[in-house]
């Protein structure tokens, strides 16, 4: 047998990296684009609609100090921004997001939600089964650095949540249109969207009773491959074993 090749982690690491900046960040939007499948100057997919739970800021911030890439803070940079824009002008009362995003216009690259069957379904412009993910990615984001836009992102999904229910986390609806009115169908708890709100209420102490009851309502309620997905990965922060990747 020949000698083994040492295996070079970090070299490998950075060529991946590298791929998925060219191939799936939009080279002039600089967010995360569908898919390496999006055309970033193609219709109706391109690099300015993105889904918005693949705001990874934890890992983007991750990816810039491994890499030394400056680009990938500006990824961050441009990922807050879309998610400003779209509380302030679509949910200024929920802070919620839709599941996908699209520019107003060919030239004008401002955030709007989706419309209906732009990707998926009729709710791709609502806070559905993708957007349910982004209290945990901008919560996780805030706990983990520290920055202070994240936290408020993140803040204003919690607060909405706790008020909107009364502070029972069974009635946490799954999907909501973005001014907070369940949509049709969702009369059923779900931990996709209760266990992602937990993290984002540890953002606020003042939500310390409500994050307590939220976690309890994930911890006791077992279902499915999706859910109980995004259920271990907010357990994992909400018990406090989740690091910067």
């Amino acid at each position: 047998m020949g000698q083994r090749r040492p295996l070079h982690y970090a070299d490998g690491a950075r060529r991946v990296l590298a791929g998925i900046l060219e191939s799936t960040i939009g080279p002039e939007s600089r967010l995360p684009m569908l898919g390496d499948w999006s055309d970033p100057a193609g219709m109706p997919y391109n690099q300015y609609t993105p889904r918005t739970s693949d705001f990874m800021l934890d890992h983007f911030r991750s990816f810039a100090r491994f890499t030394g890439n400056a680009a990938w803070g500006t990824v961050v940079a441009r990922s807050q921004a879309v998610v400003n824009e779209l509380q302030a002008s679509h949910s200024a009362e929920t802070g919620l997001l839709p599941d996908f995003v699209v520019p107003a216009s060919g030239t004008d690259h401002t955030p709007r939600p989706a419309p209906a069957g732009f990707l998926e379904g009729p709710n791709d412009g609502r806070y559905y089964y993708n957007a349910c993910r982004t209290p945990w990615r901008l919560g996780a984001d805030g706990l983990l650095s520290g920055d202070a836009t994240s936290l408020a992102q993140a803040r204003r999904m919690a607060a909405w949540s706790r008020d909107s229910t009364g502070g029972d986390p069974r009635r946490i609806r799954a999907g909501y249109r973005l001014d907070g009115a369940p949509v049709s169908g969702s009369e059923y708890f779900t931990t996709a969207f209760a266990a992602p709100l937990a993290v984002a209420a540890m953002t606020d102490p003042s939500l310390q009773a409500w994050l307590d009851d939220l976690y309890e309502a994930v911890r006791e309620h077992p279902e499915d491959y999706y859910e109980d997905c995004l259920a271990l990965l907010s357990l994992l922060v909400l018990s406090g074993n989740y690091w910067a990747p």
